[in-house]
């Protein structure tokens, strides 16, 4: 129903969308006003509810909007006042156990120091934990269970992400899925599209072994037989690798807004090659699934610490206590605007009890 006192129309109300607060305040402040000047035929129930619903309206506008920025758009339903409380957790978040040592870790109550050049399991306990919370966070692959899903952060936003890429541009996919070190297992692909819809988002598996024979078919998944590194090249057993930004050139994705999911378990090639993943020269890795293999403590801090650096977080970590004699954990990130852990003291008091 539209409101016809004093020039309020359906149009009037669309363009209220657009104003800014003071502009929105000054003009219900006139509506008052003509409405305290006597006329009482508008003082009806309908047209109260009516201007109760555009000050919530407008409210409602404003209350996302450090989400939806600092997000690039993937949650767009958080409140300012939840997502600064966010913030503060991840900001106060230790890295180490002890700070500023990346070595000392524990098994059981006795303090080890790990010096050589593969950190054991236990270190992973004592270094980085999740700084994230992802409400609607779903282990996907299979089952779910097992040795093989990883944990995808709220998979319905990236639905609502590819339909509205799909209305702007129909011609090209409305998310991006890539998939590297599957060894022919290709239960996290299926689980993924059979989540989203198979129009929903274009998957694409890399290994360094031929497993076309095995790609499911009428999923929209893709077979690539080459693996990731940090340069093009072929070993001496003439597998071959490519880079990332060679391998998004080549599939005409350079142009594309974003790799939603990045998975990759490529048995300790994610030391030589996280650098370029970070690289903001192409499109962003959205969310970062990956079995991080021990390497010195070092490198484990360099690797993690980039991370970070680049304006991820972490909402999973998760041991493979499947194989308990190999320092091998899973990490799930999410990238953020690097505005997200730039905290002011406005936003430390967030954190409290409320009555």
């Amino acid at each position: 129903m539209a409101l016809k006192l004093h020039g309020i129309d359906d149009i009037t109300i669309k363009k209220m969308g657009r104003w800014s607060s003071l502009t929105f305040t000054m003009y219900i402040h006139t509506q008052i006003a003509h409405l305290s000047a006597g006329i009482s035929s508008a003082m009806s129930t309908p047209l109260l509810r009516n201007l109760r619903f555009l000050f919530k309206s407008f409210d409602k506008s404003e209350q996302y909007t450090l989400a939806t920025k600092q997000s690039f758009g993937f949650f767009d339903d958080i409140t300012n006042e939840n997502w600064k409380i966010l913030r503060s957790i991840a900001s106060s978040r230790q890295k180490h156990v002890i700070p500023n040592d990346e070595k000392t870790f524990f098994v059981g109550k006795e303090k080890k120091k790990a010096e050589g050049q593969r950190v054991p399991l236990a270190w992973f306990q004592s270094h980085y934990e999740p700084d994230f919370s992802c409400m609607f966070r779903k282990r996907v692959g299979g089952n779910g269970l097992g040795d093989g899903p990883k944990w995808v952060c709220d998979p319905h936003r990236i639905i609502q992400q590819a339909n509205k890429r799909k209305k702007k541009n129909n011609k090209i996919p409305g998310c991006l899925i890539y998939s590297i070190g599957s060894c022919g297992d290709f239960s996290f692909e299926i689980s993924m599209q059979k989540m989203l819809g198979v129009e929903t988002c274009e998957v694409h598996t890399f290994d360094i072994d031929d497993y076309s024979n095995k790609v499911p078919k009428n999923m929209n998944i893709f077979f690539h037989h080459w693996g990731i590194d940090s340069k093009t090249w072929q070993n001496e057993k003439g597998k071959s690798f490519k880079t990332i930004k060679e391998t998004m050139q080549e599939l005409n994705h350079f142009e594309m807004e974003a790799v939603d999911i990045f998975k990759i378990d490529c048995e300790g090639c994610e030391h030589s090659t996280y650098m370029e993943w970070l690289d903001e020269s192409h499109p962003a890795l959205h969310q970062v699934l990956v079995e991080i293999h021990g390497k010195s403590a070092k490198e484990m801090s360099s690797l993690l610490d980039s991370f970070l650096s680049a304006g991820y977080v972490m909402f999973s970590k998760e041991h493979n206590i499947q194989y308990p004699n190999l320092p091998i954990s899973e990490f799930s990130f999410l990238k953020l605007s690097k505005e997200f852990r730039i905290t002011d003291e406005k936003d430390e008091g967030h954190f409290q009890f409320y009555e």
